[in-house]
């Protein structure tokens, strides 16, 4: 194996793990905010259901009516949606924002991924590929550079 060829597989390994790893980041850090925003979200409904639930009665008992009233006051003081049940929602913002992130970037995780699994030429070429839809995305995203300009037609 001469020099040249070993330099290429590290650098084309090195790709395919800097692949994943941004793939990987991004879909935790949108994770984390779709947890925050789900978790506020369902808070935020459920301090709603609370308060129509103590303006309307569906029944004539004055215990249900009572109930109801503990409970808009549980909500309004945060509660009884503290805890527990607030921790359910946020995991369950975070795992959609997570899996909606994996998806929208899923061409270069199958890239990165291919670069990693294969071996020998096709991993170079992969690695090369997945290098060059990196750098377009960069370009495109940091520097605008091939975005239509949508406010000049």
């Amino acid at each position: 194996m001469n020099v040249s060829a070993g330099i290429t597989k590290v650098l084309a390994k090195g790709v395919g793990v800097a692949g994943i790893g941004a793939a990987l980041y991004d879909a935790h850090q949108y994770g984390k905010i779709q947890a925050k925003t789900y978790g506020k979200n369902q808070m935020a409904n459920s301090a709603c259901d609370a308060y129509i639930d103590s303006k309307t009665l569906n029944s004539t008992s004055t215990i249900d009516s009572k109930l109801q009233q503990v409970r808009l006051d549980a909500e309004m003081k945060g509660g009884l949606f503290g805890g527990i049940r607030n921790g359910f929602a946020q995991v369950k913002g975070y795992i959609a924002g997570a899996f909606t992130s994996l998806a929208e970037n899923i061409v270069p995780l199958a890239l990165s991924a291919a670069t990693l699994v294969t071996k020998g030429k096709v991993s170079n070429i992969l690695g090369a590929v997945t290098a060059v839809y990196g750098g377009v995305r960069a370009a495109t995203t940091a520097f605008g550079i091939g975005k239509n300009n949508y406010l000049n037609k």
